[in-house]
């Protein structure tokens, strides 16, 4: 069923546009110097993206886009963990510490290995953690409409 066929959720969308397409209008206007703007937004979707029927689509990325950002903090945190913990359990005997390296040993190893090899620090959890960062705003600003 297209979206735009339903006349309650379109009147529902008109109820909860006004209130935002105001505070847009406030802002367009003190942004362009008294001329307002024509865009209208619905969480951060054009209105005439909710005409055409693509609001599940941009949805859908913004939600993957989110989740993979997500998921990329997720692992620089336990990266993180890993390293505090490495200062408390050298050795490796607590849990949490078998954990996390079994989390975080498959993406260190490979960058560990183009490494030259330095006494005493791992530079590794720091590359992959910026590596993690870069692709975490690359994947985001892709999938995630602004």
């Amino acid at each position: 069923m297209p979206v735009n066929s339903c006349h309650s959720c379109h009147s529902r969308l008109d109820s909860a546009v006004q209130p935002l397409q105001k505070r847009s209008a406030q802002r367009n206007t003190a942004s362009t110097g008294g001329v307002q703007s024509e865009r209208w937004w619905y969480n951060g979707v054009y209105r005439g993206a909710y005409e055409r029927g693509e609001v599940e689509k941009i949805m859908a990325s913004e939600f993957l886009g989110q989740f993979i950002a997500l998921l990329f903090q997720i692992l620089s945190l336990a990266i993180l963990g890993r390293v505090l913990l490495s200062w408390v359990d050298p050795m490796g005997n607590m849990r949490i510490t078998q954990v996390l390296h079994n989390l975080t040993e498959p993406m260190l190893a490979p960058v560990r290995s183009l490494l030259p090899s330095t006494p005493m620090f791992d530079f590794s959890p720091i590359i992959v953690m910026l590596l993690l960062n870069v692709l975490s705003t690359l994947i985001a600003d892709a999938l995630i409409v602004r």
